[in-house]
Parts: C-alpha cells; sequence; structure tokens
C-alpha cells in the first residue's frame, strides 16, 4: 500500500513539474516575441528598459515637448537648437 501512495506521489511531482516547466518557456517565448515587436528608438537602451519620453504637440502653435514620466517638461529641439514644430 506504502508503495503505491509512493508511486502516485512520484507521478504527480512528475507531472506538476512538467506543467511548470512548459509554463515557463511558454512565458520565456512570449517575453521574446515582445521584445521583437516593441517599437525602440535612439534614446532607449534596449526593449524592456524604455526612456519613457512622451512627444505632445500643442494644438495653438505646433510646437512640441517632451515630458518624462516623473512629471518634468521641455522643448523638443531639432539638429540646430531650434524648437521642433509641427504644422
Amino acid at each position: 500500500m506504502k508503495q503505491e501512495y509512493e508511486k502516485q506521489g512520484y507521478y504527480f511531482a512528475k507531472g506538476v513539474l512538467k506543467l511548470m516547466v512548459q509554463f515557463l518557456c511558454l512565458l520565456f517565448i512570449l517575453s521574446m516575441l515582445l521584445g521583437l515587436i516593441m517599437p525602440t528608438d535612439d534614446s532607449d537602451v534596449n526593449w524592456h528598459k524604455r526612456s519613457g519620453l512622451t512627444i505632445h504637440t500643442d494644438d495653438k502653435t505646433g510646437l512640441q515637448y517632451f515630458s518624462t514620466p516623473n512629471g518634468g517638461i521641455t522643448p523638443r529641439l531639432d539638429a540646430e537648437g531650434r524648437q521642433m514644430v509641427n504644422r
């Protein structure tokens, strides 16, 4: 009787372990796919460490600004140091 319980426990543990490995493999594959489709730009270190900058455009003037997740805001400048305008 004891051997039967040990055998059932072994198969149960083996099944649980197999499900955990399958879940982790699926999670890994999904995270890799997410990394391939996430858009990045030159301000990003890599796909999971984004800069968090957001571009805002003033509706009246067309001037563009960057904002940070912490609430900071600054004008968006072009290569010559002039504020970018979207018209």
